[in-house]
């Protein structure tokens, strides 16, 4: 999760047929096809993303969401239909859309263009990541990032963060660059290695706490490599 600034900017262009249509927050990716459009996460809704996307694509679009938490599900209002993984249903609940349940294995199909879902527990316990292997890039929602990642509460678990990066540690020769939700965009391939040494110093008790004050103020801990989590003093808002 992530505090969004007020004002988005114009949709930034990622990679062939692939934008950013919520800079400046937490990044909600739109991957065109010859046919269909995918919509991955839709921003904190505090401007319109529906908008954002019919100025590049006339295409019927697909939405996605990554994870239940408000700066990933905060523009939904704006669309009918939404797809998540069957444990984070619940938490979307308040949304009051058709919510459609997908689970590990299943392929979006857009035209001339594919992306799998992957399951990747471990931020919350329904968090997917959406893998376009042809164009070898998977977007990871806010599982990994060069920033701290949010890990809260219950919704939070070291052990299936651990096995996630395992996961994408043997995936990762098929991929060039992780995209997440905050920080830099593009996470290189060996990121899952060093947030996954990370999670284990953490679990262990040897990573020292630092304060970190503002809106998300907690107790942040980075390893070596300068990656690692933050446990915030509460729950982070959309706004």
């Amino acid at each position: 999760m992530d505090s969004p600034m007020q004002n988005a900017g114009a949709p930034q262009v990622i990679a062939r047929g692939v934008w950013n249509v919520t800079p400046g927050m937490s990044a909600s990716y739109l991957v065109t096809g010859s046919d269909l459009a995918l919509l991955i996460d839709t921003g904190p809704g505090v401007t319109n993303v529906k908008e954002a996307v019919t100025q590049i694509t006339g295409h019927p679009v697909i939405v996605v969401l990554t994870h239940k938490h408000a700066d990933h599900t905060g523009g939904a209002r704006y669309f009918d239909c939404l797809y998540a993984h069957p444990y984070e249903i619940d938490g979307l609940s308040e949304l009051g859309k058709e919510i459609v349940p997908v689970e590990e294995g299943y392929v979006f199909q857009l035209g001339g263009r594919s992306l799998q879902v992957i399951s990747i527990p471990g931020h919350t316990p329904g968090s997917i990541a959406l893998f376009d292997r042809d164009n070898r890039m998977m977007f990871t929602g806010d599982m990994l990032s060069d920033r701290p990642v949010f890990m809260m509460g219950s919704d939070s678990d070291y052990d299936e963060y651990i096995a996630t990066m395992d996961k994408l540690i043997e995936m990762s020769p098929l991929i060039d660059a992780f995209y997440g939700a905050h920080g830099t965009l593009a996470n290189p391939p060996d990121m899952p290695a060093k947030l996954k040494k990370a999670a284990e110093l953490k679990k262990a008790g040897k990573l020292v706490p630092k304060a970190s004050d503002g809106p998300m103020s907690g107790s942040v801990y980075l390893s070596e490599d300068g990656v690692g989590f933050i446990v915030p003093n509460r729950a982070p808002t959309a706004n």
